[in-house]
C-alpha cells in the first residue's frame, strides 16, 4: 500500500471515530446506586424523595418504606395522574427504583429529561433488597385514599351509561336483523303457497 492510501484510510478512520465517539459515550444524567445507599440514605437524616415506578399491585405485595408510587406505564411515559407528586425542587434527591432495574432506569431517563438533577437509580431494583432491611405493605403516602384500587380505580359512571347504550343499541339491531329474517322467510312461504 503506498503512503497516500495509509494517511487517506487513517484519515476516513480518526474522522469516523470523532464523529460517532459522541454516540458511543452514553451520558445517563443520573447515577447507579445499590440497595446499600439507599439503606445509608433511609438510615440517615437526608431528606430525599423515594419513588417507586412499579404498579400498584407490585407497591401493595411490597415497598420500601416511604416509597412514593408514580407507575411507568408500558408506553414508557409516567402516570400523569401524579406526575404532580414529584418535588417542585429540580435539584431534590430523587432514589427511584422497579423491580429488576429496567422500569427505573427508562423512568430516571424521563426525571433526568424534566430537568431533575440528583436522579439516583437503583440499578437492580427491589429483587436486590435484602429481605433484612424489611418491606412495607400499605398505600402509598402520595396516594389521597387510604385503600387505593388494586383494579384500576372507581367505576366512571358516565362510562357505564355509555356501555349500556352500546348494549341496548346491539339488542335493538339484533331484534331487527330477527324481524327481518322472520319477513323473509313468511314473504317466501306465502310464495310457495301461491305457486301451489
Amino acid at each position: 500500500m503506498s503512503n497516500t492510501r495509509v494517511l487517506s484510510l487513517a484519515l476516513i478512520l480518526g474522522m469516523t471515530i470523532a464523529l460517532l465517539a459522541p454516540l458511543m459515550t452514553c451520558q445517563t444524567g443520573y447515577e447507579n446506586v445499590d440497595s446499600d445507599y439507599l439503606k445509608a440514605k433511609l438510615d440517615s437524616s437526608d431528606d430525599f424523595f423515594l419513588l417507586d415506578f412499579r404498579t400498584m399491585e407490585e407497591y401493595l405485595e411490597g415497598h420500601i418504606d416511604n416509597a412514593n408510587l408514580i407507575t411507568l406505564n408500558t408506553d414508557g411515559t409516567l402516570d400523569p395522574e401524579h406526575i404532580g407528586d414529584l418535588p417542585a425542587d429540580k435539584a431534590t434527591i430523587i432514589v427511584v427504583y422497579c423491580k429488576s432495574g429496567s422500569r427505573s432506569s427508562v423512568g430516571s431517563g424521563i426525571l433526568v429529561d424534566m430537568g431533575y438533577s440528583g436522579v439516583k437509580n437503583m440499578e437492580q431494583g427491589i429483587l436486590s433488597w435484602p429481605s433484612t432491611y424489611g418491606l412495607e405493605t400499605g398505600a402509598p403516602p402520595n396516594y389521597a385514599t387510604s385503600n387505593p384500587s388494586t383494579t384500576g380505580g372507581d367505576i366512571d359512571p358516565v362510562g357505564l351509561v355509555i356501555v349500556g347504550i352500546v348494549v341496548v343499541v346491539i339488542i335493538i339491531a339484533v331484534i331487527q336483523v330477527n324481524k327481518s329474517m322472520s319477513q323473509k322467510k313468511m314473504d317466501e312461504l306465502r310464495r310457495k303457497r301461491r305457486r301451489k
